[in-house]
């Protein structure tokens, strides 16, 4: 009897590890997140801290925004950068331009890339700025890991978290989009990781300083195949051939703007 009852507690203290209200840290989702950041150093009771602190703001509808998005890509009546080629888009770009010449000159020597370029790219992806997101991005990445159907999508936002956590970043006060891209330039954790470059020599890569933002897309770009087939770099930066179109079209009509 005493031996039913200890297996009997101890089944109870595996299920029931965590209150009623994070029992999602149960699921082998976050399982599998909390084993990585293990792997990265971080104590399993540190990790759970985290996430389960009330500071975390939680999107339950994170799934439909991504269906949302990608209905609108694939529609073809509908083109969501066109707006970026009218007149007034071109004139803040140029505006941008000019206030950035001399980083744009140093960027187009080191990475051979046109200052019409990068500056379509960071319009289209935060409107120089001005659109950096208004989502926490701790709380988005792990909102898709809760709350998205897509197990690949779970895998790949795995990662982006402990990417996250790896980059330094502030927990609960980096902005983003619904994906989780932040600063200027969009990026996500594993990008920042892989291409941030700290541009004004400070000391440090913040996406949401404009020198920081350019050099990044720029080095993004280039270790994409910038040199080697330059559209294809833009569609690994963007899965789009309409945001590949746009850039390459705001580009000439930035030249032209002159």
């Amino acid at each position: 009897m005493t031996r039913f009852v200890l297996v009997i507690v101890f089944l109870g203290m595996y299920f029931l590890r965590y209150p009623a209200e994070t029992e999602y840290l149960d699921t082998p989702a976050f399982q599998q997140l909390l084993d990585g950041l293990e792997r990265d150093g971080i104590e399993r009771e540190k990790a759970v801290a985290f996430i389960t602190n009330e500071r975390v703001i939680w999107y339950p509808k994170i799934a439909e925004k991504f269906q949302a998005g990608r209905t609108m890509e694939k529609s073809s009546t509908y083109n969501p950068y066109l707006k970026f080629l009218e007149p007034d888009a071109i004139k803040k770009g140029r505006q941008f331009y000019n206030r950035n010449q001399a980083i744009f000159e140093s960027v187009e020597i080191r990475f051979k890339i046109p200052a019409g370029i990068l500056v379509g790219l960071l319009h289209i992806e935060s409107k120089l700025g001005d659109n950096t997101g208004r989502y926490q991005a701790f709380g988005v990445l792990l909102s898709i890991l809760r709350y998205s159907p897509d197990k690949n999508r779970k895998d790949w936002v795995c990662k982006e978290i402990r990417a996250f956590l790896k980059a330094d970043l502030p927990l609960f006060f980096t902005q983003s989009s619904y994906a989780g891209a932040f600063g200027i330039p969009q990026f996500l954790p594993s990008s920042y990781l892989t291409y941030g470059i700290d541009g004004n020599s400070d000391g440090v890569i913040d996406l949401n300083e404009s020198a920081d933002a350019i050099f990044s897309a720029a080095n993004y770009l280039t270790k994409n195949g910038w040199a080697e087939i330059q559209t294809q770099s833009l569609y690994h930066y963007n899965n789009s051939q309409k945001f590949v179109s746009c850039i390459v079209e705001y580009a000439k009509k930035l030249e032209q703007e002159q």
